[in-house]
Formats: structure tokens, C-alpha cells, sequence
């Protein structure tokens, strides 16, 4: 909001982390007040496994190299949908449960 509406995301995300997530510094450098973007490897990541790697974010994406035709996106819909029942389904068992072990 800071630089003005329609700035990538993406964009925004990288000169954050190339000023170890200073947002004054990051805004100087978008708007070149003056400040020079650091060089060198951002800071790392607070969320690093083990393995030295961050857990893949979820976003929902999907990347296709083809749409799926018609009928498999009814199917996906109907499966969503239905995992979706099952869950709060689940849920409202779970509340019931709970409310009756409290009485």
C-alpha cells in the first residue's frame, strides 16, 4: 500500500528479502531513496527443516500443461465438494461429542 496499488506480489516478496525483510530499507530501494539493494543470499528462512529446505507453500495451484476436459473437472468438483461434506461432517460429530462429554 506503501508504494501504490498493482505492485507484484512476487516483486515486493524479493526486495523484502534482499534487505533481510526491513521494510523501511525495502521501500527505499522500490522508490530509490538513496538506498543501494544489498548484494548477496537473502537471510534464510525461519521455517528450515532438517534438510536444509522450507516446506513447499500452499497456494492451490495447479500447473497443467492441458485443461482437463469437461467431465474430469465435474469429477474433481464433485470430489472436492463431497471431501468438503465429509469434513464438516466430521466436525459437527466431533462438536456434538464434545458438548455431550461436557454435560
Amino acid at each position: 500500500d506503501t508504494i501504490g496499488e498493482g505492485v507484484d506480489v512476487d516483486f515486493a516478496q524479493q526486495v523484502l528479502a534482499a534487505n533481510n525483510w526491513d521494510l523501511q530499507a525495502a521501500i527505499n530501494v522500490i522508490l530509490g531513496e538513496g538506498a543501494q539493494a544489498p548484494t548477496g543470499v537473502p537471510a534464510p528462512a525461519q521455517d528450515v527443516g532438517p534438510d536444509g529446505y522450507r516446506a513447499p507453500m500452499r497456494t492451490g495451484y495447479q500447473d497443467t500443461l492441458l485443461a482437463p476436459d469437461f467431465e474430469t473437472q465435474e469429477r474433481m468438483q464433485r470430489e472436492q465438494e463431497a471431501e468438503r461434506q465429509r469434513l464438516e461432517a466430521e466436525q459437527a460429530i466431533a462438536a456434538a461429542k464434545a458438548a455431550e462429554e461436557a454435560r
